[in-house]
């Protein structure tokens, strides 16, 4: 992807095609206007929750690391 937001690595977009979900419909859930769910740190590594809606009106929950 090459504008894409996010890095994405093949491990990545495979876990989340397993939901039917693309790194397109991930990162625009990620850029609109997403309810910021929860905050954790799972095996030392920050991780933070949204709810959202992609373009096509998907809710989805994404989860993001730094």
């Amino acid at each position: 992807m090459d504008n894409s937001l996010c890095n994405w690595d093949s491990a990545n977009v495979d876990h989340i095609a397993e939901h039917n979900v693309t790194p397109e419909e991930a990162e625009e859930v990620i850029l609109g206007d997403p309810l910021d769910i929860a905050f954790d740190i799972v095996d030392g590594e920050e991780r933070w929750s949204y709810l959202g809606e992609t373009n096509d009106r998907r809710i989805l929950w994404v989860t993001i690391t730094l």
